[in-house]
């Protein structure tokens, strides 16, 4: 954990992409958006594990999300779980 003020900048500084996608994830103006967004920011933090199991995985998850296949599936989803028809 940081102590030092050092410590803390260094941790906000490492931070600061993932802060500004949480920025960007709350003003999205649509579903699809926010989930890629989401996306990118998994993506973010898989980078900082040692293992390239979940960046692998979020990479399919991304490239089916902006696949015109996937954008309709999500819309599907979206619209279902919303109780539209």
């Amino acid at each position: 954990m940081a102590n030092s003020l050092g410590e803390k900048i260094k941790l906000l500084t490492e931070l600061a992409p993932l802060l500004l996608l949480a920025q960007q994830i709350s003003t999205a103006t649509s579903e699809h958006d926010r989930a890629l967004l989401i996306i990118d920011a998994l993506q973010f933090l898989a980078g900082k594990t040692a293992t390239a199991d979940d960046d692998e995985a979020l990479e399919h998850i991304e490239k089916i999300l902006r696949s015109s296949e996937g954008t309709a599936f999500f819309a599907y989803l979206i619209a279902k779980f919303n109780g539209k028809k």
